[in-house]
């Protein structure tokens, strides 16, 4: 089992309105954990680490854009709250690591490691001594680089730009006639007629098909193409290294204004790194260029590949086209992306992690995550995946230290009209609002400053004069209209001079108009017989509710007056008295209107006894 207790990443900012963000590039890696912190510089780097995302100095970057091969390490990363800020918000982002099978090729920018002209980085240099040979092995102890389902610590290397793994060819002339196949990996349709034998343009060259062996098998061309090493320039080298810590460790091979063969005075600048655990190759090329002595027309030994090649050559990956004729470019890259399948890493943030165990209390698996404690706490988020070429375990891990700082917190609460912190508050015009900033330190006898603004127009970017600079400020009469009231609050030590902590708050406050009731029926004399259902008519504010005493029926939605159905009402009268509410349940209103109903049926009264035989 490897174990990376360092776990290396990147950094954004994006939590608490902070919109600032570590311009550096998004990781093609398993694990990338974004920290909600402010920015420190804004050089962009777009840089592969190995089972992880690695962080890179700011100090090592130079304006030549070039991107130093040290990086340092992680550590403990820290973030702060408190200070009204309670919170703070992780995610992990993960790439799946692809096993070697296959690869996909796709341009990047052109960042390589610094080389070449600052020789303490460089690493260990190659003297090539013989042009078209490949030089001695090199051993990479156990840096395990897994290249088309195969692992190897060793490889090789010639003077003409090709990376191999065949470790049978070390030492000797590279040999054979580039003028059969040039530098391709896959055959013409004028070269395939040449071999025959069922042979069809677009088909892999084979390891010396028809004299050619300049094109080796178990091969990465960074590029490949004829360079000329007998008498190397002043300066001019190739040089290898391996950078940073396992399981995150990077071999950068490259050669540095090497002439080429028949142009002497051009000299080419290139380089590959190949990422420990990804397994993800870069290529990246300064220059290439077309030599005039050195062209198709003298045979295809002008010609420049940048591709890779399995043991069998039955699978190859090249760069868009770059496996045909001669070419020129500056400043180019390419990333070969192992793509067999899927290697999904197993993410889980803890509390209380042991590094020697690789245990602890599990706090989430997920990704995205919110810290909010009320202590310091260390969290530790832990990735675990199967090496896609060795089959070995293996654990990443990066502490991150939620820092709680109580030395000043709070809010603005609403004293008047209730006791309820919130962002936005609705009142009526005429109301009175009085804002309190409740603030709570654990410093002893703090010495706290208070500073009222009122933000005209909502618009923060025009603060207003300090208005009261107590724990309490009243929106002065006439209330009407929106208010954006704000507080800075300061912790003082006990010079009552030195800063401790700040903290802020605003809130908006909406005065509202109270809305007017008014409404009419058309006339205030109704007859069931002769006059129809009367509906209201100058409602000033609609939506409201309608309703009727009396005993009378009204539809509370449209205001009509149901007659015979009110009839004379339940005290005989027909009179009645209709009510509209306005529907706003804080600043609304009601009024009354009166409608006499005549015209039902009578009721009779008889208050006397009568005799049938008698006078009556």
């Amino acid at each position: 089992m490897k174990n990376n207790n360092n776990l290396k990443y990147t950094i954004q900012t994006y939590n608490n309105n902070i919109t600032d963000t570590f311009l550096m590039k998004r990781l093609f890696l398993p694990l990338l954990v974004l920290f909600t912190l402010l920015p420190i510089y804004n050089q962009a780097q777009d840089q592969l680490s190995g089972p992880v995302p690695t962080i890179v100095n700011p100090d090592v970057i130079d304006p030549d854009g070039y991107f130093e091969a040290f990086m340092y390490n992680a550590g403990v990363q820290e973030y702060e709250i408190g200070c009204g800020v309670n919170s703070v918000d992780v995610i992990a982002r993960f790439t799946n690591i692809g096993n070697t099978t296959d690869y996909t090729v796709e341009s990047i920018p052109y960042k390589p490691v610094r080389f070449g002209y600052q020789p303490s980085l460089q690493g260990q240099q190659i003297l090539p001594d013989q042009d078209d040979k490949f030089f001695d092995i090199y051993d990479l102890g156990d840096f395990d680089i897994c290249f088309y389902d195969n692992s190897y610590n060793q490889y090789i290397m010639n003077d003409n730009g090709v990376v191999s793994f065949d470790l049978s060819r070390a030492n000797q002339a590279v040999g054979g006639n580039p003028s059969n196949g040039g530098w391709r990996l896959f055959y013409d349709a004028a070269e395939a007629a040449v071999v025959g034998g069922g042979t069809a343009a677009g088909d892999p060259i084979k390891l010396g098909a028809n004299g050619n062996q300049f094109l080796l098998n178990n091969a990465i061309y960074l590029p490949g193409h004829d360079l000329f090493t007998t008498n190397l320039p002043a300066g001019a080298e190739f040089y290898w290294n391996v950078y940073g810590t396992a399981p995150n460790r990077r071999l950068v091979i490259g050669l540095y204004e090497i002439p080429m063969y028949g142009c002497f005075t051009v000299t080419q600048t290139h380089q590959i790194i190949i990422y420990e655990t990804t397994n993800i190759i870069e290529i990246h090329v300064q220059d290439i260029d077309i030599c005039d002595t050195w062209n198709p027309s003298n045979g295809p030994g002008g010609f420049t590949l940048i591709g890779i090649q399995n043991d069998n050559r039955d699978k190859s990956a090249v760069a868009p086209g770059r496996d045909t004729d001669e070419w020129a470019t500056t400043f180019e890259s390419w990333r070969f992306i192992p793509d067999g399948g899927a290697v999904r890493p197993e993410f889980a943030w803890y509390t209380n992690y042991d590094n020697t165990t690789n245990t602890g209390d599990l706090y989430s698996t997920n990704e995205a995550e919110t810290f909010s404690p009320t202590v310091t706490t260390l969290y530790t988020a832990e990735v675990r995946y199967i090496d896609a070429c060795s089959g070995e375990l293996i654990i990443s891990t990066q502490d991150f230290l939620v820092r709680v700082d109580d030395s000043l917190n709070g809010e603005i609460d609403e004293l008047v009209p209730t006791d309820d912190a919130t962002e936005t508050v609705t009142l009526c015009e005429g109301d009175t609002y009085t804002g309190h900033f409740t603030a709570t330190s654990s410093i002893t006898n703090p010495i706290i400053g208070y500073q009222w603004y009122e933000y005209p127009n909502v618009d923060l970017s025009i603060p207003a004069n300090v208005l009261s600079t107590t724990e309490n400020y009243t929106i002065p009469q006439p209330t009407t209209g929106t208010h954006r009231i704000g507080c800075l609050v300061t912790v003082y030590e006990a010079d009552g001079v030195t800063v401790r902590c700040t903290v802020t708050d605003e809130v908006i406050v909406n005065f509202i108009a109270i809305e007017n009731p008014s409404f009419a029926y058309p006339q205030h004399e109704y007859c069931i017989t002769t006059d129809t259902n009367p509906l209201p008519i100058n409602v000033i504010t609609p939506s409201g509710t309608f309703t009727i005493d009396n005993g009378g029926v009204i539809d509370p939605v449209t205001g009509e007056v149901d007659l015979a159905a009110s009839g004379a009402g339940d005290d005989n009268t027909g009179h009645f008295v209709i009510t509209y509410t306005t529907p706003n349940p804080n600043c609304g209103d009601s009024a009354t209107y009166y409608i006499d109903i005549s015209g039902g049926a009578p009721t009779l009264n008889y208050d006397a006894v009568y005799c049938i035989t008698g006078a009556d």
